[in-house]
């Protein structure tokens, strides 16, 4: 436990010079260029470790709620991990930009180049074209106007006084 609390303290400090790093080079107008790419990955992979470590020393008690002060708000970080790889650009994409631009490695073949995204996207996801429908005509601003007016009485309001929320009635 020891050997992985230190290791992420040292992964945490890595990050955090290499954000500074890419942050000194923001300022001085420079592209963000590939140590951000970098600093993600590593972000990403240093709050998964984060919250395996959190989840080895709470055990079961990561599961429930137990009223001890904040042992249930690590559930959220560890449920929330697998999307650490995906905020800020995939781990894959920011892979492919560290190849490309840092290793010199060449850019993945793009079928798409110069089609339209219509045309690009797989047959299946393609919506067939409606007749008649025309997004600025009357009838469907009419149309949603009217769905928006049996939708909108439903949420939430507050008093007006305390800021507190109250149902409409």
């Amino acid at each position: 436990m020891r050997q992985q609390l230190a290791d992420i303290y040292v992964r945490t400090q890595l990050r955090t010079a290499t954000t500074d790093r890419v942050a000194r080079a923001a300022a001085a107008g420079a592209p963000p260029g590939p140590a951000a790419s970098i600093g993600k990955i590593a972000a990403s992979q240093n709050l998964t470790r984060i919250g395996d470590v959190a989840a080895s020393l709470l055990g079961a008690r990561i599961a429930a709620d137990t009223g001890e002060p904040d042992a249930f708000a690590w559930t959220e970080h560890v449920l929330g991990a697998p999307g650490y790889r995906l905020a800020g650009g995939t781990d894959e994409i920011q892979r492919n930009i560290i190849g490309e631009r840092v290793l010199g490695l060449p850019r993945e073949p793009r079928v798409d180049k110069g089609v339209p995204v219509l045309e690009a996207a797989p047959r299946h996801l393609r919506r067939a074209p409606t007749s008649g429908y025309q997004p600025s005509s009357a009838a469907n601003r009419s149309r949603c106007t009217d769905a928006h007016r049996r939708i909108a009485p439903r949420r939430l309001a507050t008093d007006g006084k305390t800021g507190a929320r109250r149902v409409p009635t």
